[in-house]
């Protein structure tokens, strides 16, 4: 039979995967569940393990384009770096979007800046995410990624940056900066989760430095990460379907009743 302390981290993880394509910030919903269950932070090396779920349901469920870009990448490679092709171009891309997280990250650990996991903070977050999504309400472009220049990705990627702050939802403030620079919808949901991928793995490798040299690691993490990657399968297909027929605002409506619930009745 599970143990209570099992069943906690079981139903953390199904928070993090259900939560994380949805745009409705996975952190702000973790930091939440950790205090109804009553947990306390565990640590950086755990957010990394269900990020990794997460990043692993993403990969089957993109499979064909990451497929295609992966032998698109090789052909270039293969090319000398000179053969330039559609999927090499979209890699660059990706790159380039990631620039802003990781100048951000670094920027926030220079200054000793402590992302934690303040409830009232966090509720505001959420509010501000609600209204984010309101804000894109219908939008719809027409450019795809492979005809956008590297300054919109790297503005898309800023929305990424942005979402560092739990209750600031990742993919919600990635998808909304697309649509606002005039990216398809179903473009933006794509590469919301694309240029989480390489952002995903660069902490999962920090996070293993880090819990090597604090020996920090706990097997409940691995129940966490199993279902996170389950529920990510799920939540991809839910949010898929409401981009595709403009009801991100629901999102936003769910984002301000939690936030607005939070700042009332939880901190």
């Amino acid at each position: 039979m599970i143990n209570l302390e099992a069943f906690k981290y079981l139903i953390l993880g199904i928070v993090q995967g259900f939560t994380e394509p949805l745009p409705i910030s996975s952190s702000g919903h973790v930091a939440i569940a950790q205090e109804v269950l009553n947990i306390n932070n565990p640590g950086i090396s755990f957010e990394a393990f269900i990020n990794f779920g997460s990043t692993i349901a993403i990969l089957i469920y993109f499979r064909h384009d990451i497929i295609t870009l992966f032998y698109g990448g090789l052909k270039y490679l293969r090319g000398g770096l000179k053969t330039n092709t559609t999927e090499s171009s979209y890699l660059w891309k990706i790159f380039f979007s990631t620039l802003p997280l990781v100048f951000g990250a670094l920027l926030i650990q220079m200054l000793g800046i402590t992302i934690g996991d303040n409830l009232t903070v966090i509720g505001y977050a959420l509010i501000v995410t609600a209204f984010s999504l309101f804000f894109v309400y219908n939008k719809d472009g027409k450019t795809d990624i492979k005809s956008a220049t590297i300054m919109m990705v790297i503005f898309i990627g800023v929305g990424q940056t942005i979402a560092l702050m739990p209750g600031i939802s990742r993919s919600g403030m990635t998808m909304v900066f697309a649509l606002l620079i005039g990216i398809e919808k179903k473009e933006a949901f794509k590469f919301s989760f694309l240029m989480f991928i390489p952002a995903s793995i660069g902490a999962l490798i920090y996070s293993i430095i880090i819990m090597i040299s604090e020996h920090s690691f706990n097997p409940l993490f691995i129940i966490s990460a199993f279902m996170a990657f389950i529920f990510t399968l799920i939540g991809l297909k839910i949010t898929e379907n409401f981009v595709t027929h403009n009801n991100l605002h629901y999102f936003g409506i769910y984002c301000l009743i939690i936030g607005l619930t939070v700042i009332l009745f939880i901190t």
